[in-house]
């Protein structure tokens, strides 16, 4: 069938878009939609009309493929749809209960009394039980719910028995070994277990019957039949409150076993298949015990009139949908399960043998799953098998509470009250299947979410002897019904993004820039399709409807249909028969117009900034705008022109996005929230000639227009004081910072370069490190510079060593180079030291360094390129490791070591007192250049700077090669850095950032382009803690472009550790060294103005 997609809204006209072959769910009648203005809604996504088809062009056949079965409800829907039948949805069955799909859209719940069902190998398959031999000897059931085995012969055990969950029970026979059994069907006959005794086990549907078969008095005379032991072996037994058996395994589960019954074969037909024609079964008497049940089959033997062969039948089940009778001739014996070769359940009355019968029957089901449903139909049907009368009839009731408890006997159910005051239907003397009607029954357990519904059935008249019926153990209730919708859920504006708003606070939007997209997810118990109606009221009126499948529906208003005002709406789902309940209710207004510039204006008694210094200017807005955030940003021009920037702002909500969250934080631009009327803002200028913008942005998503005739919204300031000093923590000058000047002065042989702040916080120069001689690059200054004589005496030099770490993962160790820590390896505190690098040349007296990794599993570390003739392996080049200790480097051997079959590497000559292998070579051992204490704090603003000389670009690094930093606990504070990539004489890209030293590591970066090989270069990094932002530019440049926004999370502190000049610090080990020349580094609390950054780049002041 086809699934029906409605394109609708107001008014009285109204199409319908039929989709073929989608297969899912048919809506049986078309909802109506209100009249109201005419508004069109696009539903099922569909903006423009479909192509026309080629003449020649086959339809594509998009139904499902048939099936019977089918995974889910709308799997099943969509194919009973398709090919018009019945389809059962395989997750939702049992044994003993259906659920279908039908063609035109309901549901169907069908349930027996006795399991009609296995699942097998995912499918369902009917009972069968016919009986086979096993691989394990036994004879058992083709397809039965729960496991059965009869014995082969020539063992004790009679039979084994399985509990639902998979637990198992063995029955054993008291008095020997068992014959060979003859297989017919279902049974198992064991001739002669006791002189003219057979043994007849059957399976059955729900478990197993046993049937003694007493062919003669004599044999029932025999004492061994007087207490006739039936142990049980992997289970406990007991009786329950109507005296039926009950097998407990360990696991909980239960099998029950029914009072046994015994019949004679005085009516024609009897048989071990149960009592033939009008017979009537009676009871055994029997005790139970903890281990075993005891029948007393000589007391049968006394009854004169029994007609032989008798037949005696205690039976095992599980899995059934109770039903049972009872009986006024044995009131308080109980036929729970009609005992299966009984093979009927009783009503009316008769005498028989001179006792006098009147019995009553009983079926429970399971509804639990009907609970809210809509009931159409139900039936429940009976199988007649006997009748003593053609005439008489059978009322049918509904028990509603209290309930009976299943097998319950004649006194227990003529003690309980009500359980015929509510009858529901006659059934007719007709042999064979009879039904009625019980959707009233079943609407009531639906609405009143009945777990169990018990129906009972009596003759009509009870005193007519003639009336008695025998009816079949099964019945099957078949009860077709639907599910209304749920009400729908998740209710947003999909487009422009917003929220559920609620009357207080609704949400904002803009409907004459763009259309208005309203969604709600809408399901439905049975699965399917579903049209979702949309419905809006306000200053304008609204509504339409969006057909598809379960989830998410849309439905979209014109751009422009709605006018500035306040609005509410809802959605409620039909699924073409029944319409759920409605959503909760959501609330937006609609601003169609832009708001105005906002005034801005120094606080009062405030006459100019300060550079870097916060300081506080009042934003007003006009309060019938609805501003929501502001916008803010600084230029470095003097004179802000009618149009500025604007233009250029990369942040503009637009009214297709969510706004920003305030406050946050976007490069250069500052989104806070907007309070009623003046919102203060606390910047700081970071330009000696600085303009202010401020932007703003109503709930809708408005921005404040561009144009030509800008008159506010923004505050210039032409000249900022310049703060001095270090103590104020704001901005210095750069003599107020710290600086280690090496462009004049400063000999390659000294072991540290001074400070030239007021308070001296030298560089010391780690060990193997050194100074370099940088008269020679002069001609790699920026042209300006080289063409006025400037030159670089001295500088820091760093050869881009690469760190060795080791990794452990619990049981293997592997080496590996700086960067990434391998995915479940922990780092372990063993400094193998530093090798050269593959980044650039390889270096003198070294060879190439491996890691292997072996088939096995193991990381090996190794000199071998093809890793010593292993097979399977995979290899990682680590760098160049010297042969011989290098001279003029300081250095360590390290070794490959083992322990059983499992490599490592170690410093220790003695490899740690495990298996020394091979010498590696060695490791250059080298200190870093810093600084002795702190010298900033990276939680307020400051400043990095330093003129750098790469000499070899990290285009085939892994790793970063760092300019500066400072140290922290576990990971430096700050990095201005050089990050891999890059390529030709170009490095990678060149980065400030920023790293938390408490909470959720966080690593905010400002990133710019990458520096040219072999030239001198400036590089400044800065945070601006006041304007929330970190920048990193190259060269003398005032207005850097990158800029990243960040704010310090709460609870984070500052990096104590040293300085360090050319590389970083990360747990403890010396990583991302610089490979080339540093020149001048130097940091600063605070932000530097235009002079000062001239300062740095014109070199030393002095020249």
């Amino acid at each position: 069938m086809a699934r029906r997609c409605h394109i609708s809204g107001h008014g009285s006209a109204r199409s319908v878009l039929s989709v073929t072959g989608l297969g899912a769910r048919v809506f049986r009648s078309t909802m109506a939609i209100a009249a109201g203005a005419a508004v069109v809604l696009l539903a099922c996504g569909l903006a423009t009309p479909l192509p026309a088809r080629a003449a020649t062009a086959p339809a594509a056949d998009l139904s499902p493929a048939d099936a019977q079965w089918a995974a889910s409800d709308a799997a099943a829907e969509a194919i009973a749809a398709a090919h018009d039948h019945a389809v059962g949805v395989t997750g939702e069955s049992t044994p003993t209960t259906e659920v279908l799909a039908l063609p035109d859209g309901q549901m169907q719940l069908v349930s027996d009394s006795v399991p009609q069902r296995v699942l097998s190998d995912g499918a369902w398959k009917p009972v069968n039980t016919k009986l086979t031999l096993a691989a394990d000897g036994l004879w058992t059931p083709s397809t039965v719910p729960n496991g059965i085995e009869f014995s082969s012969g020539n063992t004790s055990t009679m039979a084994r028995i399985q509990a639902p969950d998979g637990s198992w029970a063995d029955q054993t026979w008291p008095d020997g070994i068992l014959p060979v059994p003859s297989i017919s069907g279902s049974t198992a006959t064991y001739s002669s277990v006791l002189p003219g005794v057979d043994l007849v086990l059957s399976a059955t549907p729900s478990g197993m019957s046993e049937i003694f078969e007493v062919h003669s008095e004599t044999a029932a005379a025999n004492p061994q039949l007087q207490a006739l032991e039936l142990g049980v072996q992997g289970a406990t037994l007991s009786e329950d409150q109507v005296d039926s058996t009950v097998a407990t395994f360990s696991s909980g589960a239960k099998v029950k076993a029914q009072e046994p019954l015994w019949w004679d074969s005085s009516q024609p037909g009897s048989s071990p298949a149960g009592p033939g024609g009008k017979a009537e079964p009676k009871p055994v008497a029997h005790s139970v015990t903890a281990s075993h049940e005891d029948l007393d089959i000589t007391a049968i033997g006394s009854d004169t009139s029994a007609v032989y062969p008798i037949f005696v039948d205690p039976a095992w089940s599980s899995g059934d949908n109770d039903h049972w009778y009872d009986d006024m001739a044995y009131p308080n014996q109980s036929y729970l399960n009609g005992n299966y070769n009984s093979s009927w359940l009783g009503t009316g009355s008769a005498v028989q043998d001179g006792i006098s019968y009147r019995s009553r029957a009983f079926w429970q089901f399971p509804t639990g799953a009907l609970a809210g449903k809509t009931i159409s139909d139900a039936r429940l049907t009976l199988n007649e098998t006997e009748s003593w009368s053609s005439t008489d009839t059978a009322g049918l009731y509904l028990i509603e509470s209290p309930l009976l408890t299943p097998g319950a006997t004649w006194n227990q159910e003529n003690a309980t009250a009500n359980v015929w005051a509510h009858p529901q239907a006659t059934f007719t003397p007709v042999a064979g299947t009879n039904g009625v009607g019980v959707a009233a029954a079943m609407q009531w357990a639906a609405s009143n979410s009945i777990g169990s519904t018990q129906f009972g059935l009596r003759a009509s008249d009870e005193s007519n002897l003639s009336d008695r019926k025998h009816w079949a153990l099964n019945a099957t209730l078949a009860v077709t019904y639907d599910s209304a919708p749920n009400g729908p859920t998740g209710l947003s504006i999909a487009s422009p993004v917003r929220g559920c708003g609620t009357a207080v606070a609704p949400a904002w939007v803009n409907s004459k820039a763009q259309a208005i997209t309203l969604q709600a997810s809408a399901t439905d118990p049975d699965g399917g399709d579903l049209s979702v109606l949309f419905n809006v009221v306000g200053t304008a009126a609204w509504n339409g409807t969006a057909s598809g499948a379960e989830g998410a529906q849309t439905a979209q208003i014109p751009k422009g249909a709605l006018g500035d005002g306040s609005y509410s709406w809802h959605a409620t789902a039909n699924d073409g028969t029944l319409s759920g309940p409605a959503s909760g209710t959501c609330y937006f207004s609609v601003d169609n117009e832009a708001p105005a510039w906002p005034t801005v204006t120094l606080d009062s008694g405030v006459t100019s900034l300060t550079i870097g210094k916060p300081s506080t200017v009042d934003v007003t807005v006009n309060s019938a705008d609805h501003v929501a955030e502001l916008v803010y940003w600084w230029t470095s021009s003097s004179t802000p022109g009618p149009t500025a920037n604007v233009a250029s702002v990369p942040y503009v909500p637009g009214n297709s996005q969510a706004l920003a969250a305030c406050p946050s934080y976007q490069g250069q631009y500052t989104i806070v929230c907007a309070s009623a009327g003046t919102t203060a803002l606390t910047v700081a200028p970071p330009y000696p000639q600085a303009t202010l913008w401020v932007e703003a942005v109503d709930g809708a998503g408005n921005v404040s227009p561009s144009g030509s005739a800008i008159t506010s919204g923004f505050l210039s300031l032409p000249t900022a004081t310049l703060a001095v000093g270090a103590d104020d923590g704001v901005n210095p000058t750069t003599g107020g910072g710290h600086e280690w000047v090496t462009d004049v002065g400063v000999s390659p042989t000294q072991s540290s370069v001074a400070d030239t702040n007021q308070t001296a916080l030298p560089v010391t120069l780690g060990s193997g490190q050194s100074l370099a001689d940088a008269t020679s690059t002069q001609a790699d200054l920026p042209t300006d510079l080289a063409q006025a004589g400037y030159s670089i005496g001295a500088a820091f030099s760093f050869a881009g060593y690469s760190v060795l770490h080791r990794g452990n993962n619990g049981s293997d160790h592997m080496v590996f180079t700086e960067g990434a820590l391998p995915s479940g390896y922990a780092l372990e505190s063993v400094n193998l030291g530093a090798i050269g690098s593959t980044d650039g040349a390889q270096p003198s007296g070294t060879h190439a360094l491996y890691e292997c990794k072996l088939s096995t599993g193991d990381e090996m570390t190794t000199g071998s390129s093809n890793c010593e003739g292993q097979s399977g392996y995979s290899l990682t080049t680590l760098g160049y490791i010297w042969a011989a200790p290098p001279a003029g480097i300081p250095s360590e051997a390290i070794y490959r070591c083992r322990v059983g079959a499992e490599h490592f590497t170690s410093p220790s000559s003695n490899c740690e007192g495990q298996i020394v292998e091979s010498t590696l070579g060695y490791t250059a051992v080298l200190g870093q250049d810093q600084t002795s204490q702190q010298a900033i704090d990276t939680t307020k603003s400051f400043t990095a700077a330093a003129w750098v000389y790469p000499e070899q670009t990290t285009a085939a690094s892994t790793h970063y090669h760092t300019i500066l930093s400072e140290s922290g606990a576990t990971s430096s504070g700050f990095y201005l850095q050089e990050s891999p990539g890059g390529s030709g004489s170009t490095g990678g890209s060149t980065r400030m950032c920023l790293h938390t030293q408490a909470g959720a590591g966080q690593m905010p970066c400002a990133t710019a382009p990458g520096l040219p090989l072999g030239k001198w270069s400036l590089v400044i990094g800065e945070w601006d803690a006041s304007n929330h932002q970190i920048s990193v530019r190259v060269g003398d440049v005032v207005d850097p472009s990158a800029v990243a926004g960040y704010a310090v999370p709460s609870g984070d502190t500052s990096a104590t550790g040293h300085v360090v000049i050319g590389g970083a610090t990360s747990l403890g080990f010396t990583l991302d060294s610089w490979n080339g020349l540093i020149a001048d580094p130097g940091v600063y609390q605070g932000i530097l103005d235009h002079q000062q950054i001239e300062n740095l780049y014109f070199l030393s002041p002095a020249e």
